[in-house]
């Protein structure tokens, strides 16, 4: 079975104080889509 398990993970732009909590079952992809923002919203927003 090849089942990924849910994860919670916070990112931050730290100079500015902007949190971001998000829960995904595939971090490192997830973490990319929000470096490269290639997903608009928040973490784009506020480049965190």
């Amino acid at each position: 079975m090849n089942q990924k398990l849910p994860m919670t993970y916070i990112i931050t732009n730290k100079p500015y104080g902007v949190l971001y909590i998000g829960v995904t079952s595939d971090l490192i992809k997830r973490l990319y889509e929000h470096q490269s923002g290639l997903i608009d919203g928040c973490s784009d927003k506020y480049k965190l």
